[in-house]
């Protein structure tokens, strides 16, 4: 009897594979992982797994999140959410703390008149040091009646806070630089399964993708040198904006900016991030004639705007040019010269 957990994998692998039938009439009964793009025949399926396309912080709340799922191999589920994910949750619940004025897992110190005694340590206190009109309040936390801080500590921190002339200092557990970087990556990961679950094979099989592949690929062993802050000229990026929140994902194709350098592309919008995708545009969709690109992107330019395009799974046939790779049998095969970067 199959499991529910081994019921959703086998529903989600039927599904996969009718869709990839439609690409490749020549495929076996296979799955291909979209991050390693490894090929699983249908007696091969215990070495997938079921993986959502966000994140657990990212997804809750918005139902249409929590049900984009897609099959991927046990290893690049498992690594994907070691490194990527993680990083990800991290930087959310981060910002999640920051936004509400309080200090993210800090360690404060109060320092004494020179001479006049020891520095009191009170080590870590999530979530309980609040910036309040400038003013810092810090609320000491128990848990079940017990101090989570040493007593002798704190009763030095309030004698030298009584006594005045004492300095404080606040450190956050969190490396932002470090940090940064890495939850970018976790952020591109999932709009790219998020465009897998969207758009299919036709989409996945492009060879332009491939640097995104690599990309999070580096990221399992932790080499992580992304590059994703936006640019003008560039068709991946990753940012954060503070004036957006959108409650679930969407994604759009942006043909046209105000900007002659931004090359059309897949834009994904989610809580306060945006995520550019490559899009590799079949020749002549949706372009308007030479002649009006220099009135139109002068227009969009003066508005600020872009021209984007609502696409479904129906619509990437007429948008997006014939996939790079195929699978015949039980072998991926690359339809064209394979792409180097």
């Amino acid at each position: 009897m199959l499991t529910s957990r081994s019921s959703s994998r086998g529903a989600l692998a039927s599904m996969h594979m009718a869709r990839l039938q439609i690409v490749c009439p020549e495929a076996g009964d296979v799955v291909v992982c979209p991050i390693c793009l490894r090929v699983f025949s249908s007696d091969n399926l215990r070495n997938t797994s079921v993986g959502h396309a966000w994140s657990h912080r990212m997804r809750t709340g918005s139902r249409k999140a929590s049900g984009q799922k897609v099959l991927l191999c046990k290893e690049c589920n498992s690594k994907s959410g070691d490194h990527g994910e993680a990083a990800l949750n991290r930087f959310q619940e981060f910002r999640v703390v920051r936004s509400s004025g309080q200090f993210y897992r800090p360690r404060v110190r109060a320092f004494p008149t020179l001479g006049s005694g020891q520095p009191a340590d009170l080590g870590r206190i999530p979530t309980e040091m609040k910036l309040e009109r400038k003013r810092l309040r810090i609320t000491f936390p128990v848990n079940k009646g017990q101090p989570r801080y040493n007593p002798d500590e704190k009763r030095k921190f309030e004698h030298y806070v009584a006594r005045g002339g004492c300095s404080m200092i606040v450190e956050e557990d969190y490396a932002f630089l470090e940090e940064w970087p890495q939850a970018q990556v976790g952020l591109l990961t999932s709009a790219y399964l998020f465009a897998f679950h969207t758009f299919g094979y036709r989409y996945l099989f492009q060879a332009c993708l491939d640097p995104i592949r690599q990309l999070i690929a580096d990221s399992f062993d932790a080499r992580i040198d992304s590059g994703l802050d936006l640019e003008e000229s560039v068709d991946t990026a990753v940012w954060s904006c503070p004036d957006c929140d959108k409650d679930d994902p969407e994604i759009a194709c942006v043909l046209f900016s105000g900007s002659p350098q931004t090359p059309p592309h897949l834009l994904v919008g989610f809580r306060q991030y945006h995520i550019r995708l490559p899009l590799p545009l079949e020749r002549g969709a949706n372009v308007p004639p030479e002649r009006e690109l220099a009135a139109l992107r002068k227009q969009l330019r003066d508005l600020n705007g872009e021209i984007r395009m609502d696409l479904s799974a129906g619509d990437i046939d007429e948008v997006v040019k014939q996939p790079d790779y195929c699978v015949e049998g039980y072998t991926l095969k690359a339809q064209v010269s394979r792409f180097h970067h």
